[in-house]
């Protein structure tokens, strides 16, 4: 049976300002496996990268309360002091920014910001010891003469380069937790392919888990395992991925799947926007989030939030045309 590393119970992120606060994450529970890849998707502002931050306390303490449990190998992160939690960050977890020019240091050389880690970390190891570590994990990652690159800035480097040195500084102390926050976005297609079969062979080496966070359903096709639906803040469906493509359950991982592009479609056939907007976080949520944009919305969609229940082997959905009493 497979081992639980990560269980997330009833998280909840919220965001304060000077005169309102923002819900952004509402309550999501999920559990990461060892070895396993699991993407979370949704549109922009659903909560993916602030529930992906909140696992490992990124976020600022003095505006920002987050609630429920993150307990990883049975400890509770959210528990942890900022000092206790450097000691998991980067040799526990592990964390890649979708933006790696402003997430790397443009002061600093490529090694200088590689080796950190491994002497917070690994105090024994000798400075040779560190500088050839950092080098090896630089060649890795399929980055060209290592050894020329260590003492580079990182904007002498291509973005895809970038791109593998913040793989490279995020995998050197060999974390067990990969969370990577929409790692491709600002690639083209071919550098997107090789990050995403670099990371994939990676995983696959030293049986690293990942949570993969994007908005592209055709990147959790190729590289996870089970998938995470995310709307306004809460989770609407989690399934297995080849179960998400083939059954959907949820009217929005539908609508979702209906807007993108597909080889098989005829030419003339036009793609399905959705319509209307998602609904205000720093507002109370009455109901569905997704009712109003939904149209199999019945009355109580705009009454009640539904849960999610079990709609099949491993398939959950949070959708009220599953529940027993709205079935003829």
């Amino acid at each position: 049976m497979t081992t639980s590393l990560l269980d997330v119970e009833d998280l909840n992120v919220s965001f304060h300002m000077r005169h309102r606060s923002l819900h952004a994450v509402r309550g999501i529970t999920f559990t990461l496996h060892e070895g396993q890849t699991i993407g979370i998707v949704g549109e922009s502002g659903c909560g993916k990268s602030a529930a992906a931050k909140a696992l490992v306390q990124l976020h600022p303490r003095h505006n920002t309360t987050i609630q429920g449990k993150v307990l990883y190998k049975g400890q509770n992160l959210l528990e942890l002091s900022d000092r206790q939690m450097q000691r998991v960050r980067g040799k526990e977890i592990s964390m890649i920014f979708q933006d790696p020019m402003s997430s790397l240091n443009p002061t600093m050389k490529i090694g200088t910001q590689i080796t950190e880690g491994i002497k917070r970390h690994h105090p024994e190891l000798s400075s040779q010891a560190i500088r050839q570590q950092a080098i090896d994990m630089l060649s890795k990652v399929g980055i060209p003469s290592p050894e020329l690159r260590f003492d580079a800035y990182p904007h002498t480097l291509s973005g895809g380069m970038r791109q593998r040195v913040m793989i490279a500084l995020a995998l050197v102390c060999q974390p067990h937790l990969l969370i990577a926050d929409e790692p491709t976005t600002a690639l083209d297609v071919t550098i997107q392919a090789q990050i995403l079969d670099l990371l994939k062979k990676i995983k696959q080496d030293g049986n690293m888990s990942i949570i993969l966070i994007t908005h592209d359903l055709s990147v959790v096709a190729h590289f996870c395992d089970r998938v995470l639906v995310m709307y306004a803040g809460k989770i609407v469906e989690d399934a297995p991925v080849h179960q998400l493509f083939s059954q959907p359950q949820h009217p929005y991982t539908k609508r979702l799947l209906l807007a993108i592009p597909r080889l098989d479609q005829a030419k003339n056939q036009s793609l399905h926007p959705i319509e209307g907007m998602p609904p205000n976080l720093s507002l109370p949520l009455k109901g569905c989030g997704f009712c109003t944009r939904c149209e199999d919305a019945m009355h109580i969609c705009a009454e009640q939030g539904p849960e999610l229940i079990h709609v099949g082997p491993h398939h959950r959905a949070a959708c009220f045309k599953h529940d027993k009493r709205a079935r003829p």
